[in-house]
């Protein structure tokens, strides 16, 4: 072999070493960029994971919250959101829940959740949560009805609270003592036009027999006390609150006593018998003689004051009422979709 070609073969097995090098090192950044797809593909689907984790733990902790929330709120609107829950779930998740009032009946109850070292997904339900103040203010009158009947010596007498609303704050007391309300104190005056029976911005409608969002079926799921229909109802106790109780038709008061009455058709009070709180009649009323309602009442029919009976408009004994109903101290969610659009992540 001549120089030349030695040299010649020699060129050729450099030219060959530089391509064999160059393809070692296409295929390192091949296989590194691989490796770092893999890795970013591995921590976007860890990170998707924690997300759904977090957004369902989040979900769930909303739910159960619901169920084990009670007792009436206490937050004014426009307060911070104040933690009602929080815990561990498992040994990496973390979450919490809060409440927050943003009008008198109405909160969100937002939940967070998600791993310690990383971010929290939240989660948020419109609930109704009753707050008795706002259930008493709601009425604009002693007794409201479709019609209202007194006879020679019968009174409705109006309660000076009512005519000042700022007032019912003054009935924190109401329940104090050993017998049923110590305070009743009604002030004489005129009695305000009863409004027209039906449609109310808080209530919807009076289809039946509602309370805010509760209609008859809730509310007798939730009575302390169910009376059925054309029963004859006589309370065990004349000087305790009986909490919510529920008619599911037309009823006869017998004996006094004290509470939330709501009934689904119509009522008759027995002559010489007093029903102090609220009493809230799909149909009519009737007060024999010498009986009465300390509190207010509302009626979608007629109420009849016989002569001697009287309905003595008493805010401080209707707030007492429904404040002793401790059954409808929770948060109900809100009709149809009660859920909020998914919130952005909390930082973790």
């Amino acid at each position: 072999m001549t120089r030349q070609s030695a040299r010649c073969a020699d060129e050729r097995g450099g030219f060959a070493l530089a391509i064999v090098l160059m393809a070692l090192l296409v295929l390192t950044a091949v296989a590194s960029g691989a490796l770092v797809a893999a890795s970013g593909q591995r921590r976007a689907a860890q990170v998707a994971g924690q997300s759904v984790a977090g957004r369902t733990l989040a979900r769930g902790t909303v739910e159960r919250a619901l169920v084990e929330l009670g007792g009436w709120a206490s937050a004014s609107v426009g307060d911070t959101a104040e933690v009602v829950a929080e815990g561990t779930a498992g040994v990496s998740y973390l979450w919490r829940v809060r409440s927050m009032r943003i009008s008198p009946e109405y909160h969100l109850i937002v939940a967070e959740a998600g791993p310690k070292s990383g971010f929290q997904m939240r989660e948020a339900r419109l609930v109704w949560w009753l707050d008795p103040l706002t259930r008493v203010a709601g009425h604009a009158a002693v007794v409201e009805a479709d019609s209202v009947h007194v006879d020679a010596g019968g009174r409705v007498e109006a309660d000076s609270l009512l005519a000042a609303r700022g007032a019912l704050l003054g009935c924190d007391s109401a329940q104090g003592g050993s017998g049923v309300l110590g305070g009743v104190a009604p002030a004489t005056g005129a009695l305000p036009a009863p409004p027209e029976w039906g449609a109310h911005d808080a209530d919807g409608n009076f289809e039946g027999l509602r309370l805010g969002w509760l209609g008859s079926s809730e509310l007798a799921a939730l009575a302390a006390h169910v009376v059925a229909p054309g029963g004859v109802w006589s309370p065990s106790c004349s000087d305790c609150w009986a909490g919510l109780v529920f008619g599911s038709g037309d009823l006869e008061l017998a004996a006094s006593g004290a509470g939330l009455l709501l009934v689904d058709g119509d009522v008759a009070i027995v002559s010489g018998v007093r029903w102090t709180g609220v009493l809230v009649v799909s149909g009519d009323v009737e007060l024999s003689t010498g009986a009465e309602v300390v509190g207010l009442l509302r009626a979608g029919g007629v109420v009849r004051v016989a002569a001697t009976s009287a309905v003595q408009g008493s805010v401080c004994a209707a707030i007492a009422a429904v404040e002793t109903a401790t059954s409808l101290a929770r948060p109900i969610p809100a009709p149809e979709r009660s859920w909020l659009v998914p919130l952005p992540p909390a930082a973790g």
